[in-house]
């Protein structure tokens, strides 16, 4: 995946395993969703309010409205699932569940396409953690055993942050690679 939105590439980050595209899921019954490289089971979509942990996390305000979908990430190349995937959206812009293409098209894309709001920049986060226990059932491993969390924050104009998706990784099952170049630049 690169690190551009229309601009110049800042950088490059690969996920060797897992292309970072975000699955979702429409009202009624769950059906298994395609994504990008395997099938995502989209568990949950619900309306979510940001007390202070989920603040902290996300990094927004206390008190924010949400809306989240939740999915299993998986891949045809392994049996046990990828990881697990919370997408939060601004809850005006839920309305992307509805969409035809849910499945295949990352949830930023399908907000752009829905409601003109484009990424004028994207933060990620990554870091180790102990698996959080009420996902080691789904993801088929023990609670506490290492895990790769990766947050991506995705900001519109307005610097309003409109998405952030959090996903974590149980330890083998992904890996993320970044490649950087020196760029020359003249002296000032």
């Amino acid at each position: 995946m690169d690190a551009e939105f229309g601009g110049p590439i800042a950088g490059r980050g690969d996920a060797e395993h897992d292309q970072a595209a975000d699955g979702v899921g429409q009202a009624g019954p769950l059906p298994d969703v395609a994504i990008d490289i395997g099938v995502g089971d989209v568990l949950q979509r619900r309306a979510e309010f940001a007390g202070r942990k989920l603040a902290a996390l996300l990094k927004c305000e206390p008190g924010k409205h949400w809306f989240l979908i939740e999915a299993i990430r998986r891949s045809d190349e392994f049996a046990a699932p990828l990881g697990w995937t919370e997408i939060y959206v601004l809850r005006k812009f839920s309305g992307v569940v509805k969409r035809r293409d849910h499945g295949r098209t990352p949830v930023h894309e399908q907000i752009a396409k829905m409601y003109g709001e484009t990424i004028e920049y994207a933060r990620l986060e990554v870091f180790a953690r102990g698996l959080p226990t009420k996902l080691a059932k789904p993801l088929q491993t023990k609670p506490g055993s290492p895990a790769l969390t990766m947050v991506r924050r995705y900001y519109g104009l307005r610097e309003e942050l409109f998405e952030v998706t959090v996903t974590t990784h149980p330890e083998g099952r992904y890996i993320y690679t970044m490649d950087m170049q020196r760029s020359l630049r003249p002296a000032p």
